[in-house]
Order: structure tokens, then C-alpha cells, then sequence
């Protein structure tokens, strides 16, 4: 080539004769082609620019943008809005963005011509809100405030949205938003005491342990007390759990403990049939054995009062040095030991030698008498010892024994045939058994 030399339309001139290249530029478009200088003539070169305009618009239009030639990768970038001239025409590749947010589409800028190109970028709404109000709330990671929230121009896709509030489980989901729409998440959050106190309910129920099941349920109702599941559950684990601790007292011989218990969950459940029944079957049971432990108790307090019969006479006994020579007698009636004394003193009365003395005792319920000079009965210095105790209502021990004395050579010696005694004894007996009445045996 002869020389390069940039020119703008015109005349030039002397050029040597030969082949030139020819390049216009318009702005960043270039074209041209080949061209022959012939000897003395005025050769012209008319050429007809190929190139075209591209206005650029974006809603919002604070956006920028990056323009690529497919044909070449000659790139551009700028901001929007924008007036580009001097294009080549062909296809072109136009990414456009506008923070995280972006567009890419393929266009096409047309010679001679100002291609018009608007993006839109279509921005959704979304509105989170939680029962109850006050939980953070993080978007993809990204915390935003507390519910209720309502965040504009959100790019459209899928988010994973985190509800947190104390007190409470942490609840994911995923929404997902939609350009020029808006989104709606809404969660009812879970209070952890309850959802713990209602799984721990459950399993208790399962291992049967209803008392500890009830607890649970309590807990569960005091941190959500408007809840309707915990309430329709109450009554049947309310009754399984007085059931429970009455099967308990049960095990542990206590019936009564056992009655009280079921006794305060009638009054919360009246109409609960296995209360009920359970009831009833205790109530049998503790009848029959308050009636077995009465008995007992009786026999038992007889048995004592039977002994300490024994230890009265016993120790009116003890006045006498020769008691051991002489037999006694037990004799039973259902009179009282006044009915007793007043009968003695009726034999007495008939035999004008008896002396009949009341000796001390320890208990209402008991009578000591001394019997003196029964002479009349024995023979000279014969005497006797009568005690008498209540040993229940209508049973009274009676205790006798009679000393017989007669001289001796060194004084008054016990009689040696204790026949004598006995066959004395059964007299007194028929004379006072007949002032009873005939209560005496």
C-alpha cells in the first residue's frame, strides 16, 4: 500500500495509480473495501454507511447493561437509559441488571435504523407473617425484620424463609415469587414447652404411666391454654391417673386413701363409669375389711380384757399367804358388775353372818369382794374372795375362791379335803346364780 491516511468526505488528490483499501469508521462500527486509482482521471468512491442505533430503556431505570456482538464478542457496557449509534447490524446479546437482579436476552439491531429495546424488571412482593407476631424472619439468609413484613421488589424465584421467635421451634419453608405478584407466608409456630409436654404425654400414655402422662398434659395446657387438643384429652387421662394412683394405694393395703382419691376425681369427672365402678368395688372391699379388722380389733381387746381379768384376781390373791392351798372358779354371766354385787348382797342378806366387802380395784369395769364369816357354809373361819370383771359388753368373768379353816393343835389349820371346798363353791354358785336370774354359768 501506498500510504494510510485518514479523511472525511472530499477530494484527494495525486494519489498514486493503484489498488486501495478503504475502511469508513462510524463510531465503534467500521466497513469498507477495495478501491482502483487510475492515471489522470478523477475516479469517486461512494459509499453508503451499513450501521444502525440502539436506544436502551429499563424500568427502574437504574439499571446497567452489557452488549455483545455475537459475531465478533465486541462487548459494550453502560447504563441505562442509553443511546447507542454506529452499531453493526446483526444479532446481539444484551445481559441487563439492576443490583442481584438479572435479565439476558437476545436481540437484533437492524442497518439504517434506531432499534428500540425496553427491559422491565418485574419485581415481586413478598408478606410473611406468623402466629404469633414478633417472630425474626430471615430470606434466604438474609434477616429482614420481624413478623408481620412485607418486602418490595423482590426478585422472582425460590426463597427458603426462617421464622425464630423464643419460646418457640424455628420453622423453614420455601416460597416461592412470582414477577408483579405478590407472595403470602403466613406459619402458626410451635410452642417448644407444649410440643415437648404433648410428646412426652404421648409416650407416658404408651408406657402407660398416666400420672406422669397427666403432668405432661398440665404443663402442655399451661403453656397453650387455649388449646383444644389438650383439653379433649384431659378427662380420660385425669381418669386413668386417679385410676393409677388408686391401684397404688390399693397395692399398699391403704382402701381408704384409695376411696379418697376417686372420691375428689368424681367430683371433676361425675360422670365417669369406671370411677364409678372402681369405686364401687372398693367400697365393698373396705366394708369387708373394716368388718374382718373389727373383728380382729374385738378379738384382740377380748383377749386383752380377759387377761387383765385374770391379773386382778390374781393380785387380790396376793393378800392371801394360803391361796395356792385353796382351788377358784371362773363362772361367766351377761350382767354388769353392780347386777353382780346387788345379787350377793341379796345372799348375804339371807345369810345374817356374811360380811361382804368391797376391795380396792384399778378399772370401772372390775369388782373385788371380800366374802367373811361363812361359817355357816364351811364351818368355823371360813371366808372367800369374789372378783369380777367386764370383759365386754355383756360377758362378765366371774372369779371365786373359798378358804376353809378348822383348829388344829397349834392353831387353825386349812382343811385338808378340798371336796368340801368345791361342793361349798357350787352351793354359792346355785345361791347367786339364782339371784341372776339364772345367768350364771
Amino acid at each position: 500500500p501506498y500510504a494510510k491516511k485518514a479523511v472525511r468526505a472530499g477530494t484527494v488528490e495525486e494519489l498514486p495509480i493503484g489498488d486501495y483499501d478503504v475502511v469508513l469508521h462510524y463510531g465503534n462500527h467500521s466497513e469498507g473495501g477495495k478501491f482502483r486509482i487510475s492515471e489522470r482521471q478523477t475516479n469517486r468512491l461512494s459509499l453508503r454507511a451499513n450501521f444502525g442505533f440502539l436506544r436502551l430503556t429499563s424500568e427502574p431505570p437504574d439499571a446497567e447493561f452489557e452488549l455483545q456482538l455475537k459475531s465478533s464478542g465486541q462487548t459494550s457496557t453502560g447504563k441505562f437509559p442509553s443511546l447507542l449509534g454506529y452499531l453493526s447490524p446483526g444479532a446481539y446479546h444484551l445481559i441487563s441488571h439492576r443490583g442481584r437482579y438479572q435479565l439476558e436476552q437476545d436481540i437484533v439491531v437492524r442497518a439504517a435504523d434506531t432499534n428500540e429495546v425496553a427491559v422491565k424488571f418485574r419485581y415481586g412482593k413478598l408478606t410473611v407473617t406468623s402466629e404469633p407476631l414478633g417472630a425474626n424472619v430471615w430470606v434466604s439468609g438474609t434477616l429482614i425484620g420481624t413478623t408481620p413484613q412485607t418486602v418490595a421488589e423482590v426478585i422472582p424465584g425460590k426463597y427458603a424463609v426462617r421464622f425464630q421467635k423464643d419460646g418457640f421451634d424455628v420453622r423453614d419453608i420455601e416460597v416461592t415469587v412470582d414477577g408483579e405478584s405478590e407472595a403470602k407466608a403466613s406459619v402458626a409456630l410451635v410452642n417448644t414447652k407444649y410440643r415437648v409436654s404433648m410428646e412426652a404425654a404421648k409416650q407416658d400414655q404408651q408406657a402407660g404411666r398416666f400420672r406422669s402422662a397427666l403432668r405432661n398434659l398440665q404443663e402442655a395446657l399451661a403453656a397453650q391454654p387455649s388449646d383444644m387438643a389438650v383439653k379433649a384429652q384431659m378427662p380420660a387421662i385425669q381418669s386413668a391417673a386417679y385410676r393409677e394412683q388408686a391401684e397404688e394405694l390399693v397395692n399398699q393395703n391403704d382402701l381408704a386413701g384409695a376411696l379418697k382419691t376417686l372420691a375428689e376425681v368424681r367430683k371433676l369427672l361425675p360422670d365417669d363409669k369406671e370411677i364409678e365402678a372402681m369405686e364401687a368395688t372398693l367400697s365393698r372391699r373396705k366394708q369387708a375389711g373394716d368388718a374382718a379388722t373389727a373383728v380382729q380389733q374385738n378379738a384382740r381387746a377380748l383377749t386383752d380384757r380377759k387377761l387383765r381379768a385374770k391379773q386382778g384376781f390374781e393380785q387380790l390373791m396376793t393378800e392371801e399367804p394360803s391361796s395356792a392351798l385353796f382351788p377358784n372358779m371362773l363362772w361367766h354371766t351377761s350382767k354388769s358388775i353392780d347386777d353382780v354385787f346387788s345379787a350377793l348382797g341379796r345372799v348375804g342378806a339371807a345369810k345374817s353372818d356374811w360380811k361382804i366387802t368391797k376391795t380396792s380395784v384399778r378399772d370401772a369395769n372390775e369388782l373385788g369382794v371380800k366374802l367373811g364369816s361363812l361359817s355357816k357354809l364351811f364351818g368355823w373361819g371360813s371366808y372367800g374372795r369374789l372378783h369380777a370383771f367386764v370383759i365386754a359388753p355383756g360377758q362378765t368373768e366371774i372369779r371365786v375362791k373359798l378358804f376353809g379353816f378348822a383348829p388344829g393343835t397349834g392353831g387353825p389349820e386349812p382343811i385338808t379335803d378340798l371336796g368340801v371346798i368345791q361342793n361349798t363353791m357350787f352351793q354359792l354358785k346355785d345361791l347367786l346364780g339364782k339371784e341372776l336370774g339364772g345367768d350364771l354359768k
